[in-house]
């Protein structure tokens, strides 16, 4: 301890680092002086032995278990930790992580293990997809997956602190896509076709997203109550129940009756979605028809975006659906009920308020190029066998009719088209 002007100072090395300053005390307060000292050399060696306690923790977490910072290995161990994804979800996740890789390791070829991975290089990075032309949807999709990576793998393999924890994600520059007016509607019901039939038909009946109706499955669909119900929708998690409009009942028949062994409502729209390498297909396909019935402003330019954005597609037929519904006097919370919330409190609160009879009565109210029209007179077979002439035959075989009539609807549908080519060539034979 030494004088300085009027002021006693300190001076001391620990731990290879040098500690110095003024104590505060004047001349004539030496020994308060050398209580400051004393306190400041305790404060430094306890900070030093945390400092060297939590480096020795660190450096056995990492011998225990040392993760080579090498692309697939991260990836593998990962997908391990993250299995709960769908496999096209872990697909694009994938290629996130491969270019995130390719940047740092070729910037530090020199990083062994993924915990020597820094938030100096996460900076790095970070300018690097700054610079590049993203949109900052397409930006913040990388820094999710970064920190969701260094986050699984996390303590366990000597990641103390995820470098890329305190990275801001980037401002929205979202745009919103325009509804269809009705005479497009009407185009693109006059002219789809197939699969991009049914996905258009559903997603302007339902409001459903393309996610959700690719992957429809039958025991989502009350047919005899004539509604739709998902439990967890795959972007926001919410459970939506949706009344199905006569149009849209008449084409699940229609798929029920083509594909009786599938889970799925629509299979083939599941087994594009399911791959990676075809998903694309689902939006390319819906492009395609809307250029050929001449609806051409499906895209347009946007500043920060490399390409040109959409404006209307799949998800437009969302928007419309909402759109219409709101013009025709549909109540807010009724169309939120159908559509879904993106806070699961409030979806709740809206379904609180709007029953499936109200939804029902409200839906009806939509056009018929919405709806489908009316329902068609339902044919009930009984009643034909109440009406037959009253022959001696008939009177007879009344009973015999009856259960036949019952049983119809429960045939396979080639039994039905057997006895239809017998019947066509006169009465059965009795055996």
């Amino acid at each position: 301890m030494f004088l300085r002007g009027d002021y006693w100072h300190y001076d001391f090395i620990l731990g290879g680092i040098r500690y110095r300053g003024s104590t505060g005390f004047k001349k004539g307060e030496k020994e308060k002086a050398k209580a400051e000292e004393e306190r400041l050399r305790v404060q430094a060696r306890e900070k030093h032995s945390v400092e060297m306690v939590w480096e020795q923790t660190k450096k056995r977490m990492i011998s225990s278990n040392a993760l080579e910072f090498d692309k697939d290995k991260v990836w593998k161990v990962f997908s391990s930790l993250h299995s709960g994804a769908c496999p096209a979800k872990m697909s694009i996740y994938h290629g996130q992580w491969n270019n995130i890789y390719q940047f740092i390791h070729e910037a530090h070829p020199d990083i062994r293990y993924v915990s020597d991975v820094t938030s100096i290089h996460a900076v790095e990075w970070y300018g690097e997809i700054r610079r590049r032309n993203l949109s900052n949807g397409s930006r913040n999709a990388y820094l999710m997956i970064a920190k969701l990576i260094f986050k699984t793998l996390g303590k366990t393999y000597g990641i103390i602190e995820n470098p890329f924890a305190e990275l801001k994600t980037f401002p929205k520059n979202s745009v919103t896509r325009d509804a269809y007016t009705p005479e497009e509607l009407k185009k693109i019901g006059a002219h789809a076709t197939g699969w991009v039939y049914s996905l258009c038909l559903t997603a302007i009946s339902t409001g459903l997203r393309k996610g959700d109706i690719c992957m429809l499955k039958k025991e989502s669909v009350d047919m005899e109550n004539r509604i739709l119900s998902i439990a967890k929708t795959r972007k926001t998690g919410v459970s939506v129940e949706i009344p199905i409009l006569p149009g849209l009942y008449r084409h699940f028949q229609e798929m029920y009756l083509a594909h009786p062994d599938s889970p799925y409502v629509f299979p083939e729209l599941a087994e594009m979605y399911s791959k990676l390498s075809t998903q694309q297909v689902i939006s390319a396909e819906v492009k395609k028809l809307l250029h050929e019935v001449g609806i051409n402003d499906t895209e347009k330019t946007v500043e920060g975006y490399a390409r040109k954005v959409s404006t209307k597609d799949i998800h437009s037929f969302r928007h419309t659906f909402v759109y219409m519904a709101s013009i025709h006097g549909i109540p807010l919370p009724v169309v939120q009920s159908i559509v879904g919330h993106l806070n699961p409190e409030m979806t709740k609160h809206y379904m609180d308020h709007a029953g499936r009879d109200a939804r029902l009565a409200y839906m009806r109210q939509l056009p018929s190029y919405i709806t489908g029209g009316e329902e068609p007179e339902q044919i009930n077979i009984l009643d034909y066998t109440e009406k037959l002439p009253a022959t001696v035959e008939n009177v007879q075989g009344a009973e015999e009719r009856r259960k036949l009539a019952e049983l119809i609807p429960t045939l396979p549908l080639e039994t039905v088209r057997r006895w239809l080519a017998e019947l066509s060539q006169g009465p059965l034979d009795n055996q």
